[in-house]
C-alpha cells in the first residue's frame, strides 16, 4: 500500500486522528475483545491513511471510518469462517479419529530428528558404560 501522499497527510491528523477513541469503541463492540479491537483500529487507519485521496475533506470522516472499521471486521470474520470450513473439510475427507493439523506438516508429525541422530551414534556398549558410573 502507498502512502498517501505528504499534503493530505496534515489533513488525515486534523480529521480522522481525532476520532480514533470513537473507532476504537466501535470495534470493541463490534469484536467484544480488546486485542481484536486493537487489530481492527490499526487496520482501519491503514487503510484509511492509504485512501485518503479518495476521502472528501471537510464531509463525515467519523462516518467513513466507522464504515472502513466495519468492512475490515466483516472480512476478518468471513477469512476466519472459510479458514474453519477448510479445516474441518480437509479433517471429514482425512477420516475420523484426523486431527485438524495442516495436512501439509501431518507427515512430519512424530518424527524426532534429534532422537534418531542420538540413537545412530549411542550403541548398547556406550549406554552401558554410562550406567556403570558412580
Amino acid at each position: 500500500m502507498t502512502p498517501a501522499p505528504a499534503r493530505s497527510a496534515r489533513g488525515f491528523e486534523e480529521e480522522a486522528l481525532p476520532h480514533l477513541d470513537a473507532v476504537h469503541r466501535f470495534a470493541l463492540r463490534l469484536s467484544r475483545s480488546p486485542d481484536l479491537a486493537e487489530d481492527l483500529v490499526q487496520d482501519t487507519f491503514l487503510r484509511a491513511y492509504t485512501s485518503w485521496d479518495q476521502y472528501a475533506t471537510g464531509t463525515a470522516a467519523k462516518s467513513w471510518l466507522f464504515t472502513i472499521c466495519r468492512n475490515v471486521f466483516l472480512r476478518k470474520r468471513e477469512r476466519t469462517r472459510r479458514h474453519d470450513e477448510i479445516v474441518e473439510a480437509n479433517v471429514r475427507h482425512a477420516g475420523p479419529g484426523s486431527s485438524p493439523v495442516n495436512p501439509v506438516w501431518s507427515s512430519v508429525m512424530g518424527v524426532d530428528p534429534e532422537g534418531e541422530f542420538f540413537d545412530s551414534l549411542v550403541d548398547d556398549r556406550i549406554v552401558q558404560a554410562i550406567e556403570e558410573l558412580p
